[in-house]
């Protein structure tokens, strides 16, 4: 059964790189783009070789207020 990523799981639910047993340690998105200075981040799901959903959150460059859509272009790593 394929994993099912949800949006507000992955606005509210984020996890941190390593788990401290008995720390709850979860975060939003907006606090782990203040913590790592990211302006914003796109994000796109795929499911059984489809795309489930795309977004996009925080700003296009730091300090400005343009959002980050789901149609935001950047350069991939």
């Amino acid at each position: 059964m394929p994993l099912k990523a949800s949006r507000e799981g992955l606005t509210k639910n984020l996890l941190p790189v390593i788990r401290v047993q008995g720390e709850e340690g979860r975060w939003t998105m907006a606090e782990r783009l203040a913590h790592y200075g990211v302006p914003g981040v796109s994000v796109a799901v795929i499911e059984g070789g489809e795309l489930a959903w795309a977004a996009g959150f925080g700003v296009r460059e730091q300090g400005g207020t343009v959002p980050v859509d789901a149609d935001t272009m950047f350069m991939g790593a």
